[in-house]
């Protein structure tokens, strides 16, 4: 995959658990955990606004290209 989600070592700088990003942004408690253990293909906008709002950061702190992966090209 060729972007990761760190929103694991967000949640630690901020010293915030997954129960409270839930709490404060809405998001379900499975959605979140989902996210930081990387079992997702996919986030929407508003869940990452709310994310980001939340932990007072920018999408860049919570998703990095990873460099030298390679997407898989569609048909």
């Amino acid at each position: 995959m060729p972007i990761r989600v760190e929103l694991e070592q967000v949640l630690k700088r901020r010293e915030w658990s997954m129960w409270k990003l839930s709490q404060v942004t809405g998001v379900t408690p499975s959605a979140v955990w989902r996210l930081v253990r990387h079992k997702t293909t996919s986030i929407n906008f508003p869940t990452l606004a709310a994310i980001c709002e939340a932990l007072e950061c920018e999408p860049g702190d919570v998703l990095k290209l990873e460099k030298g992966k390679k997407r898989k090209s569609t048909p």
